[in-house]
């Protein structure tokens, strides 16, 4: 039989220490300020959108509404006018990617519903904007219109 070697002077095997999470590998680096610029455009974008833009419009919208004549000086069918001619003016500037300007009757009608999601204008005082068009006298309730006008400029 053969005879047995001698052992060598080796040394045990280390493992390797544990790796913790950080630091992270240099491509969570990069997926993380990729995350970091999308998300700081994402807020300024949207805080432009909510507060500055639109909130001029708002304003300006509301304090021509608010001039207009309320009472005996114009008569119905002029008031409904001019609340359709500055309606139409607002979402010609606020939704210019969908072309309101073309918009008339009942189109008109649900623009004006589905970008307020309210319904207004088609089921009680809005709908006199359908009528002042084709009738030379008409008789409205003023301030339900000027309500649901205020309502929409203040929705937008």
């Amino acid at each position: 039989m053969p005879e047995a070697l001698p052992p060598l002077p080796l040394r045990d095997i280390i493992a390797p220490l544990e790796q913790g999470w950080w630091p992270p590998a240099p491509g969570w680096w990069f997926v993380a300020a990729i995350a970091l610029f999308l998300l700081g455009w994402l807020v300024k974008t949207l805080v432009k959108y909510f507060t500055y833009e639109y909130a001029a419009l708002r304003k300006a919208a509301l304090h021509e509404l608010a001039s207009l004549p309320q009472k005996e000086e114009i008569n119905d069918r002029q008031f409904a006018e001019q609340i359709s001619a500055l309606l139409k003016r607002v979402a010609m500037v606020r939704y210019s990617d969908q072309q309101p300007a073309r918009l008339n009757g009942k189109d008109w009608l649900a623009f004006l519903d589905q970008s307020d999601a309210s319904q207004v204008f088609s089921q009680s005082g809005g709908g006199v904007l359908l009528e002042v068009q084709y009738q030379a006298s008409i008789s409205i309730d003023r301030d339900q219109l000027f309500g649901a006008a205020q309502a929409w400029i203040k929705a937008i």
